[in-house]
């Protein structure tokens, strides 16, 4: 009782290889993900400049 072999399509396949890529570019790169995260936690803790933007300084 031979197991019929797993037929992987067009689609899977890309999704799998995008996902694959992002694993190898965050190991090699993972710097950049960390500074881009700590950028966007202290933009979202700290909202004043987006206050500001959208109120037109307070003025």
């Amino acid at each position: 009782d031979a197991e019929p072999a797993v037929v992987v399509g067009a689609a899977e396949g890309v999704a799998i290889a995008g996902l694959l890529a992002a694993c190898i570019f965050l190991a090699i790169f993972g710097e950049a993900g960390f500074a881009y995260a700590d950028h966007t936690a202290d933009w979202l803790v700290r909202p004043d400049a987006y206050v500001r933007a959208v109120l037109g300084g307070g003025s």
